[in-house]
């Protein structure tokens, strides 16, 4: 204003939404491209479920997840037998200090199952199910404290009381599934995390790095039907050579220091996710320790934004950013088991080699679709594909 002097500063922001309900569909497999090239993509191995998460549920910053979740017990009488089978609720608190470093979260799990994995053969997963029986009950109870002193690091503690009770008739026919062929497994956890998060990007960095190492202890005081101490690290680093070319590599390493009470049920796996192994996806690869080494190059060949107009009625999402990145990945493991493994089981204390190409798909920096086309050292060509989402 020439007569006043003052000027007028106009801003116009788009709040984000606080509320995400959603339907999904979760596998028995622990893998999609297992349901797809294992088992035809039966309907029976589906457990949909729906939830809703609030990411400013008393407007001060606090988090509140619900899952509720059902399952099917055959596809003959798919929709007439359907039951309950998993229930979860995660609540972050409020920042508990002025400087808003310090939160606590806590979490309720409970979960009724009627198909469990009881055995691995082939390197393959194999499932028991009933239709009218109960196989597995689980109950979790957690709560810890989350202290992030800067942008990028942050510190983890957590407290947990674990009971997982086996239906007494599979004693006999799962030998070993909890600890000296125990039916009730009960035990207090405690853990530890350290976390330094330095990606431009969480979803799809291109530079910086991602360091997280663990430790915890499974049984202690009360209850310790389990002894188990497990340390893992893991250690990613992004380069970037120009605006389009970038490599990914990842270190991974986990052991359990309690050698003597390793059990089948808390065995970790590699090959299918959470710990993808490229070439390997569908397979189950489960033992004490393992470790691997992972990387990809990667290109860009897309760089867009789709606007969505009017049939996008949230303002926020109305345009999206979309990346198309072409890569070449390389995986090297090595899965060491101490335990009596089947004979099927030819992938455990060896090296694996998984490689294949690939195309990665990221949207809104939100979303990525992972197409890839892999082979392994067992002569194996398979078309996989992963889906990630960053909320």
């Amino acid at each position: 204003d020439k007569t006043t002097g003052l000027a007028q500063l106009h801003i116009e922001i788009q709040e984000n939404v606080p509320i995400y309900p959603y339907i999904w569909a979760s596998l028995l497999d622990v893998d999609f491209n297992v349901w797809k090239n294992v088992h035809n993509l039966d309907l029976s191995r589906t457990q949909p479920y729906i939830g809703f998460k609030h990411i400013n549920l008393t407007g001060r910053q606090d988090k509140l997840s619900v899952y509720i979740q059902a399952g099917f017990t055959s596809k003959e009488r798919l929709l007439r037998s359907t039951f309950l089978r998993k229930v979860q609720v995660i609540y972050t608190s409020p920042y508990l200090d002025k400087a808003q470093t310090l939160r606590a979260r806590s979490d309720i799990f409970v979960s009724n199952e009627r198909a469990i994995r009881f055995n691995t053969f082939n390197d393959r997963d194999s499932f028991l199910r009933s239709d009218n029986a109960q196989l597995l009950r689980r109950i979790r109870l957690r709560g810890g404290l989350d202290f992030r002193p800067g942008l990028y690091e942050q510190h983890e503690f957590r407290v947990a009381y674990q009971d997982r009770n086996m239906n007494a008739d599979l004693v006999d026919l799962v030998p070993n599934y909890f600890h000296d062929n125990q039916t009730r497994q009960q035990f207090l956890a405690l853990s530890y995390r350290f976390i330094s998060d330095r990606r431009d990007f969480r979803l799809y960095a291109k530079s910086g790095y991602f360091l997280d190492i663990g430790i915890a202890k499974e049984g202690f005081g009360l209850w310790k039907d389990r002894n188990a101490l497990i340390a893992d690290v893991e250690f990613s680093k992004y380069l970037s050579f120009s605006s389009k070319l970038s490599v990914e590599l990842t270190a991974r390493g986990r052991t359990n220091l309690q050698r003597e009470t390793i059990d089948y049920y808390n065995l970790p796996v590699i090959g299918s996710k959470p710990e993808v192994l490229r070439g390997y996806i569908t397979q189950h690869i489960r033992g004490s320790d393992f470790g691997y080494l992972k990387s990809s190059l990667r290109y860009q060949v897309l760089d867009l934004s789709i606007n969505l107009g009017k049939y996008m009625p949230i303002g926020a999402y109305r345009k999206i950013p979309v990346q198309a990145y072409l890569k070449l990945n390389n995986d090297l493991a090595y899965v060491r088991t101490v335990i009596n493994s089947d004979a099927s089981n030819t992938l455990v204390n060896k090296r694996l080699y998984g490689r294949g190409v690939g195309i990665d798909i990221v949207g809104a920096n939100l979303a990525l679709l992972e197409l890839m086309y892999n082979f392994n050292d067992l002569g194996d060509r398979q078309f996989d594909f992963h889906f990630y989402y960053a909320f």
